[in-house]
């Protein structure tokens, strides 16, 4: 401390200290001070070790080693020389003998104290207009000191957003400037916060005071989580790797990447361990249900990636343990070798009853302090499709419906059927959250098509209406697959990328495959066609430097129209097809997303970054000509999204189906509780010591 201007460990607590003392390693001295001699690093560093056997035997050996730039480290040899360094050495090295022993005394007799006090188990109640968000993902972050935290929160008006809540205040406050944020994690000094957005994927940084969120990562980015580790590093989900990057945008590095060959196909929820030692995270497999997920560990320095339990999420401890979530919502605990990154010894039982989220995420906090922030139950919002006339008043689908938690949605040619894809409530033993099924109109029943692989998702109807076409990772990277629409054939895959499919469909004659890329990789975002019968392979439409969103095909199939960040923002276009190259018209004025054509082919509709349902007045004979657009009504309330389209319109153009967030409920009917254990660390290391 007194080369550097700072001691080799610190924390907020006495607690977090010692883990580190006896955990981790201080940083380099020439790095904190370029000026310090290079062998009284050295030296400095040596009396530091943690073993004996690599320390200096005596006093006289370390003042050898700070007077004699040439001495060997460890073993020091000769008498040193009347130096004034020397002169120095053995009274400071006393001193701070004297202030090492008095300081580990202090902290072991608090720990000692607080040892014998309670482990207190609370229930914190959050007051109206403040509930967690019953949207998937992590949704709770400790400050390091353990005095607040910031949870995903649903506010009076709907929109999901960060609240931050200190534990001397009966209420939270949103934080402006977060709306439609998921997976929160607060910086180490707990002065700013990070987040995630999903339409479009970024990573972000806003200061808990409020402002303008800062954009960190915009593209290869997925919605798996992200850590602020105490390296200053921000841990995030790659979308094919855990990487790292400075809170600034600079040095962003790969780390550990998906294995094709052991068809890994998601890894996500990153935690950077102290100091920079290395990466914990979940990974999942094709096929694989949440009771074979598991959590890898990745050693930064020697770039070796080590399997550590089938777990669906977790969490290090500075006291040297590991928490992971069961996929049945148990909470273990096991001991932790952080040098070696492994597991030792048996695990231990915690608690039950944790709420499992969309793809295993489970909200598991701890801060420095020693305290433990989860939530048990799962409350989970309903999602489902409504009529909305074009004043924008809605009407029940099927009145008897229960929770019913759509995520896509596609209405037949005639109206006499809707695909939906479903997202089954989780918390069980399996994953298979995601499927499309048939819904018979106005009142008939509801059916389920897919039963392979674990994601099904964004269904469209072929041109006759026989089949759907849909996407699914049972094979590897997200790819395009057709079914009959009645399920007496099985699905065959009809399109893949290897940047993966994030949307495709039939033209409206039947003759094309129209497919828009992944939007989480390099190069991402373009949207290619396929001649059924003629291409084996996708071409490019539109491919670009920048994303194209959402693309959508006029009903006699000329016209294509799309969504690009070209200008900054998303706007809506139109461009001559199958050969785009020809002509590009601007649609909207004022930002516009996920455009839908009328099948009379006279209007095209898409909704503006106001959140407004707009309408376009079209010509698309001889050529492609706006004549007129207006607002219809908002569409604030509903279930967004910038990437595809979450809504479908009738033939006659006069109804809307649409998505709408319904109740919380889930199997037991009762919200999310949130949990907090004070002098949850303390308990932990007299269970596990």
């Amino acid at each position: 401390e007194m080369l550097t201007g700072e001691p080799p460990f610190s924390g907020p607590t006495v607690q977090a200290i010692v883990a580190k003392v006896l955990t981790a390693h201080p940083a380099e001295i020439n790095v904190l001070r370029r000026t310090v001699p290079v062998h009284v690093a050295d030296a400095v560093h040596t009396a530091l070790q943690k073993l004996p056997a690599d320390r200096f035997a005596t006093a006289a050996q370390f003042a050898a080693a700070l007077a004699n730039p040439s001495s060997p480290l460890p073993r020091m040899t000769g008498r040193a020389s009347n130096s004034l360094l020397q002169r120095h050495a053995i009274p400071v090295i006393g001193t701070l003998a004297v202030v090492a022993v008095a300081a580990s005394v202090f902290a072991f007799t608090q720990i000692g104290t607080r040892a014998t006090g309670p482990v207190n188990r609370l229930s914190v109640e959050l007051g109206s207009g403040e509930a967690l968000s019953p949207a998937g993902g992590s949704r709770l972050s400790w400050a390091r000191d353990g005095r607040s935290f910031a949870y995903i929160g649903v506010g009076s008006s709907g929109t999901k957003q960060i609240f931050l809540r200190s534990l001397d205040a009966l209420t939270a406050t949103p934080l402006a400037g977060t709306e439609g944020a998921s997976s929160p994690f607060l910086s180490p000094d707990g002065q700013q916060v990070g987040f995630l957005t999903t339409t479009p994927f970024s990573l972000r940084v806003i200061p808990v005071t409020g402002g303008t969120p800062r954009l960190v990562v915009a593209d290869s980015l997925s919605g798996g989580g992200g850590d602020w580790a105490a390296d200053g590093y921000i841990y995030f989900d790659a979308a094919n790797s855990i990487s790292r990057i400075l809170p600034d945008g600079t040095r962003r590095e790969v780390l550990a990447t998906l294995d094709t060959l052991r068809n890994e196909i998601g890894i996500a929820w990153p935690q950077g361990l102290p100091d920079g030692r290395g990466v914990i995270f979940r990974v999942r497999r094709t096929g694989d249900d949440v009771g074979q997920y598991t959590i890898d560990a990745f050693d930064i320095k020697s770039r070796v990636r080590k399997h550590l339990v089938k777990a669906t999420f977790a969490r290090y401890a500075p006291s040297g343990h590991l928490l992971y979530v069961l996929a049945d919502g148990s909470l273990m605990a096991s001991r932790f070798d952080l040098s070696r990154l492994e597991l030792t010894g048996a695990p231990v039982l915690i608690a039950r009853g944790l709420g499992i989220g969309a793809f295993g995420a489970a909200d598991l906090a701890l801060s420095s302090d020693g305290s433990l922030l989860y939530t048990v139950g799962g409350g989970i919002a309903t999602i489902e499709p409504v009529w909305v006339d074009r004043d924008g008043v809605p009407s029940k689908v099927d009145a008897s419906w229960r929770d019913i938690f759509a995520a896509g949605i596609s209405l037949s040619a005639d109206g006499s059927r809707l695909a939906i894809h479903l997202n089954a409530p989780s918390g069980g033993s399996t994953s298979r959250t995601e499927d499309i099924w048939v819904k018979q109109l106005p009142a008939g029943p509801l059916s389920r098509l897919t039963f392979e692989g674990e994601q099904n998702r964004r269904p469209s109807w072929s041109h006759d209406g026989r089949d759907l076409l849909f996407l699914s990772s049972r094979s590897g990277p997200s790819a395009l697959f057709r079914q009959r629409a009645d399920g007496t054939t099985p699905a065959v895959r009809v399109a893949a990328t290897s940047m993966g499919i994030g949307e495709g469909f039939e033209s409206p004659d039947g003759r094309w495959l129209v497919l828009r890329t992944e939007t989480n990789t390099p190069g991402d975002g373009d949207i290619m066609a396929i001649q059924i019968g003629v291409d084996t392979v996708p071409k490019p439409v539109v491919a670009t430097r920048f994303q194209e969103f959402a693309p959508a095909l006029s009903s006699n199939g000329r016209w294509l129209a799309y969504s690009s960040n070209e200008t900054g923002r998303p706007e809506i276009y139109v461009r001559p097809f199958p050969d785009a190259s020809t002509g590009k018209t601007q649609v909207s004025t004022a930002g516009g997303t996920v455009p839908r054509w009328a099948r009379r082919g006279d209007e095209l509709f898409y909704v503006s970054a106001s959140s407004d349902m707009m309408a376009v007045r079209v010509r698309v004979t001889p050529d492609f000509a706006v004549l007129a657009q207006k607002r219809l009504f908002s569409a604030v309330g509903f279930t967004p999204s910038t990437e595809h389209a979450t809504y479908d319109v009738t033939a006659d153009g006069q109804r809307f189906i649409m998505l709408r967030p319904g109740a919380v409920t889930n199997a037991k009917d009762e919200a999310s509780k949130l949990i907090l254990v004070q002098n949850f660390l303390l308990d932990l290391t007299r269970v596990l010591p």
